[in-house]
């Protein structure tokens, strides 16, 4: 969650701290008022308009041209400290749209309009001051700020991105401990959604269990080393939502604004659930599922596999299942009840993975594979459960 949002943060900044010519950054007045003067639909001039703006800022990024310097020494702290003036109070009210929060709900979105007016004004008076003659690259980006807070203010840019983190204003200082004291608490008075959707499970640090829940092959690609298919989670449950479900982007982030939105309201019995379950983060010590015989039939049955496949991947029915192993792949003869349970569960996931597991060389060593991958498997009765929790 906190790396969508800081993706988003990043793409605002970017945007803002562009030298973007004065003649592709009209007011949204002026693109209105230009389309019905000409008999066009205004609608579509603002989106040409968006896409030359934010295409102009990536050309800037590529060149090297961003001025961040000027966007700090000017507006940083400026908007910091008009964002700190609404967090104390409402920040704890992002994303309050649950059933019985709409005094919540109004609370901050009065803030956020104090704040881009704040803002806003700050603008216009450094562009008041600044010389309108001047040709001077720093000269043109202050005047050029009141029409880009005012395209920013209004959520009209970046489609891709769920309404829900344009809610915010623009990142500062102090905006992330913010949003994590929302999520990751232990007062009463917040839920802690670490619990929820975070689990340790990588040397690397934590990652979102919920992403795992769609693409399970996170767990593995973070703990390889050397070079990653996914060097994150949300790298890796974006690549399957856009290539084997098929989705635009914006369905990662609806994923994420589930939580956002029903974290006060329908989160907590969820919560008591997960807190009720044991939930293992490393397969137990006497497992039978790392013994040599056992890792080395795995790996022959992998190797099977993909030879069955051969370079098909996809079932033809399905835009993102692989089709089953044949039956001529032994997968129960001489395996204890665990063994069968993993194997299962590992074809399971290798029928549905964005992971490029059928080039052998992204595979290596099986055992590291069912480390990674095990605990999840060997779980999912309790994953099951959690999800069927009434309100979740």
């Amino acid at each position: 969650l906190l790396a969508y949002i800081f993706k988003y943060c990043y793409e605002v900044l970017r945007f803002l701290a562009s030298p973007i010519p004065p003649d592709q950054i009209p007011s949204i007045d002026k693109v209105r008022s230009t389309a019905v003067s000409k008999g066009q639909d205004p609608a579509q001039a603002m989106r040409a308009a968006i896409a030359t703006m934010l295409a102009c800022a990536r050309d800037c990024e590529t060149d090297g041209l961003l001025l961040w310097e000027a966007l700090d020494d000017v507006y940083m702290m400026r908007w910091s400290n008009s964002s700190m003036r609404i967090s104390g109070g409402i920040m704890e009210l992002f994303g309050a749209q649950g059933e019985g929060e709409e005094d919540a709900h109004k609370k901050w979105t009065d803030g956020l309009e104090k704040y881009w007016l704040n803002v806003k004004s700050h603008a216009a008076r450094v562009a008041d001051e600044t010389a309108r003659d001047s040709d001077d690259p720093i000269d043109e980006f202050q005047r050029t700020m009141p029409n880009k807070l005012e395209w920013l203010s209004r959520r009209l840019l970046f489609s891709e991105f769920h309404p829900f983190v344009k809610e915010l204003p623009i990142i500062n200082n102090f905006m992330f401990s913010d949003i994590q004291h929302l999520f990751y608490n232990e007062s009463k008075k917040n839920l802690n959604l670490e619990r929820i959707i975070i689990a340790r499970a990588s040397h690397d640090g934590l990652e979102p269990q919920i992403c795992c829940w769609v693409e399970p092959f996170i767990r593995l690609t973070l703990a390889q080393r050397g070079q990653k298919q996914w060097r994150n989670a949300l790298e890796g449950l974006q690549q399957y939502v856009l290539e084997r479900l098929r989705l635009r982007p914006e369905a990662v982030g609806k994923v994420f604004a589930l939580f956002v939105h029903r974290r006060r309201t329908f989160l907590r019995t969820m919560q008591v659930t997960y807190n009720s379950l044991n939930f293992p983060e490393k397969l137990p010590k006497d497992t039978d599922l790392l013994n040599k015989d056992f890792v080395d039939r795995a790996s022959d049955i992998i190797d099977e596999y993909r030879r069955q496949l051969g370079g098909r991947g996809r079932d033809g029915n399905s835009s993102h299942i692989r089709p089953p192993p044949s039956g001529a792949i032994d997968m129960t003869t001489g395996l204890s009840a665990d063994q069968k349970t993993m194997l299962r569960g590992l074809v399971a996931m290798l029928r549905v993975t964005n992971f490029q597991w059928e080039k052998k060389s992204n595979l290596k060593g099986v055992s590291q594979v069912i480390k990674a991958l095990g605990p999840s498997i060997m779980s999912a009765s309790l994953n099951e459960e959690l999800l069927t929790t009434k309100d979740s």
